[in-house]
C-alpha cells in the first residue's frame, strides 16, 4: 500500500468588513495579495479565494489549480478593490463560518493538505465562534495561518488556532507608513508557502533590509553579504511608495575587490504593481553570479532624485534575496526553533541546525524574545544564547546539532515571541552523509572522528519561532542549576582530584549556593 501525502490547497480567506478600511490597509492588503497570486504561488498549486464580513461568507472563486498567468491574473482581479468593503458594519467576521464554507463548499470531504490563510483584524469574537472554529479546524485537519491586522484584541485565540494545527500566526503592527506593512504582509505570505514548500531549496533568504527617508541625503549606501550556501537567483528590490514616481535614480555596485558594477538608471516595471523595483540591467547579467565573491561584502549606493524639493518624506525599503547555490538537499542548511510551551515553565527553547539533515556544530545562536503585555507595550528581553553543550532536557547531548536555553527572565504576563539569528564562521561544521568509524558517543557528548566533519562555510540565517502566552509569571525561582557537562577525574601521586566547570544558580545565570558530591567505594 502506497500512503501519498495529499498536495497542498490553499484558501485565501480576506476580511472585508469596515474594520479592514481603517486608513490605507486595504490598499497594502491588496498589494499584497497580487504578490502573493501573481509571482509567489507555486506553479500548479490549487487555491480558492473567499471574502468574509460580519457572517456574510462569499466564495468568490472554487478552488482552481494555477497553470498559467492567465489564472494567476484570474485569481488576482478577484481580489475585491476598497470601494467593496462594506461600510456599514465593523463588527469583525465570523471565523467559524468561513471554515464551515470552507469544508462544505471548497474542499468538500477533501480536506487533506488544506491551508486557510486568514487575513483578518482585531476585534473582540465571540466564545462560540472562536470554540466552533478549534473545533472545526480540529475536526477536518486544516492547517491555518493568520495575518492579523490592528487591533489585536483576538491576538491569543488567533495564535492558539495557528498553533494547534501547525500555522504560523503573523501580529502586523501599524508603524504609520504602508510600506512596512506592505514589507509584513509580504514576510507572511512567503512564511506560509515556506511552511508546505517540498522544495525548501527553491525558498529565498532576505541578506539585507534597510530603510531610507526622502527627507535625508539624495544619496544612499549600504552594504550586504552573500554567504556561501546562497548566491542564486539574488534580487536587488526596492519598495516604494509610488511607482511611477519612485524617486530611484540610479543604483551602482562595488564588490569587495573595488570593481564597480553601474550606475544602472533602467528599473524594471514587472513588479509596478506590488510597488517594488528591480534593476533592469538591459541584457548584463546581474553582477552577484561570480563564486569568487560569495560571503565578501557588497556596497550598493542609490541616487535619489529631487529629494530635497518635496514637503512630505517618503519613505523606501531596500530589500535583498538569494536563493541556495545548489539544488542538492545534501547542501541545504535548515533551521527549526522550538519551544515547550507554557504548560511547562521555565521556557525552554531548542534550534535544530542541519545541513543536508546532518548536525551542523559550532555554530553561533542568540535568541531574541519580544513581549507585549496585557497593554499593548512591546518590549525586548536581553538575548540568550542558546549552546549545544548538552545541558538538560531535551538536548541530552553536545555537539548533536541541537543548541538549546532556557528562559530565565518572566518580567510581564503577554505574548513572548520567539527569534533566532544563527551564524556560521570558519569554525562551523556539519557531520558528513557518511559516517565516521571515529566518532565515539560517551552518552552525554558525540566525539566526532577525525573525518567526521565537513565545512559549512559563513552564513546567517533568522529564524521566526512560534508564540507562547504567559497568562501568569512565576514569582519564584522556578530555574535550577544546568547540569555539570565536564567532570573530569584526575589521578595524582596520592590522591584524586576532580574538575568542573560551575553551571549557574539559574540554569548558566548567577552563581550556585553549594555542591553535592556523592562517593561510592562500588558502582553496586
Amino acid at each position: 500500500v502506497v500512503v501519498r501525502e495529499p498536495a497542498a490547497k490553499f484558501v485565501l480567506a480576506m476580511e472585508t468588513s469596515g474594520l479592514m478600511a481603517a486608513g490605507e490597509s486595504w490598499r497594502w492588503i491588496h498589494k499584497a495579495a497580487h504578490r502573493f497570486l501573481r509571482y509567489e504561488l507555486p506553479v500548479n498549486s490549487a487555491l480558492a479565494l473567499v471574502t468574509f464580513s460580519g457572517r456574510q461568507v462569499t466564495l468568490e472563486q472554487p478552488l482552481i489549480q494555477v497553470t498559467s498567468q492567465a489564472v494567476r491574473a484570474r485569481l488576482a482581479d478577484t481580489i475585491p478593490g476598497k470601494y467593496h468593503l462594506a461600510t456599514d458594519t465593523a463588527e469583525p467576521g465570523c471565523v467559524s463560518c468561513v471554515l464551515e464554507e470552507v469544508v462544505e463548499r471548497v474542499v468538500r470531504g477533501r480536506e487533506g493538505g488544506t491551508h486557510l490563510v486568514l487575513v483578518t483584524a482585531g476585534g473582540r469574537r465571540q466564545e462560540e465562534d472562536r470554540r466552533r472554529a478549534e473545533e472545526l479546524a480540529s475536526l477536518h485537519q486544516l492547517r491555518v495561518s493568520v495575518l492579523l491586522l490592528p487591533p489585536t484584541d483576538s491576538g491569543q485565540f488567533f495564535d492558539r488556532l495557528a498553533s494547534r494545527t501547525g500555522g504560523r500566526s503573523h501580529h502586523l503592527a501599524n508603524t504609520g507608513y504602508g510600506l512596512d506593512l506592505l514589507l509584513q504582509l509580504n514576510t507572511a505570505f512567503d512564511q506560509v508557502l515556506r511552511e508546505e514548500s517540498k522544495q525548501l531549496m527553491e525558498a529565498a533568504e532576505t541578506v539585507h533590509l534597510a530603510e531610507y527617508y526622502s527627507s535625508e541625503e539624495g544619496l544612499s549606501r549600504g552594504t550586504f553579504t552573500i554567504d556561501l550556501s546562497l548566491g542564486r537567483d539574488t534580487v536587488f528590490s526596492v519598495y516604494v511608495e509610488d511607482e511611477e514616481d519612485h524617486l530611484v535614480e540610479a543604483v551602482t555596485f562595488t564588490d569587495s575587490q573595488g570593481k564597480q558594477y553601474g550606475p544602472f538608471t533602467k528599473m524594471s516595471s514587472h513588479f509596478d504593481p506590488v510597488n517594488i523595483k528591480t534593476i533592469n540591467y538591459l541584457g548584463f547579467k546581474p553582477p552577484f553570479g561570480d563564486p569568487g565573491q560569495l560571503g565578501r561584502p557588497w556596497t550598493y549606493s542609490i541616487r535619489w532624485s529631487g529629494t530635497r524639493l518635496r514637503s512630505v518624506t517618503r519613505k523606501s525599503l531596500v530589500t535583498v534575496t538569494s536563493k541556495p547555490r545548489s539544488r542538492k538537499e545534501s547542501d541545504l542548511l535548515a533551521i527549526e526553533l522550538r519551544s515547550s510551551g507554557q504548560s511547562s515553565l521555565p521556557l525552554t527553547v531548542v534550534a535544530s541546525v542541519t545541513l543536508g539533515k546532518q548536525p551542523v556544530l559550532n555554530a553561533t545562536v542568540v535568541l531574541e524574545v519580544e513581549v507585549e503585555n496585557e497593554n499593548g507595550t512591546v518590549f525586548a528581553l536581553p538575548p540568550l544564547a542558546l549552546l549545544d553543550d548538552g545541558r538538560g532536557v531535551p538536548d541530552l547531548v553536545g555537539d548533536d546539532g541541537l543548541y538549546s536555553g532556557r528562559l530565565s527572565s518572566y518580567p510581564s504576563p503577554g505574548r513572548y515571541r520567539l527569534t533566532a539569528w544563527v551564524t556560521g564562521d570558519a569554525a562551523t561544521r556539519a557531520y558528513r552523509e557518511t559516517p565516521d568509524p571515529g566518532t565515539r558517543y560517551t552518552g552525554s557528548r558525540i566525539l566526532p572522528g577525525p573525518g567526521a566533519l565537513r565545512p559549512t562555510g559563513a552564513f546567517t540565517r533568522r529564524v521566526q519561532g512560534g508564540v507562547v502566552h504567559l497568562d501568569t509569571v512565576p514569582n519564584t525561582d522556578i530555574l535550577p542549576p544546568a547540569k555539570v557537562v565536564d567532570l573530569h577525574l584526575l589521578e595524582l601521586e596520592d590522591s584524586l582530584e576532580l574538575v568542573w566547570s560551575c553551571p549557574g544558580g539559574d540554569y548558566l545565570a548567577g552563581t550556585v549556593t553549594g555542591h553535592q558530591l556523592l562517593a561510592s567505594p562500588s558502582l553496586g
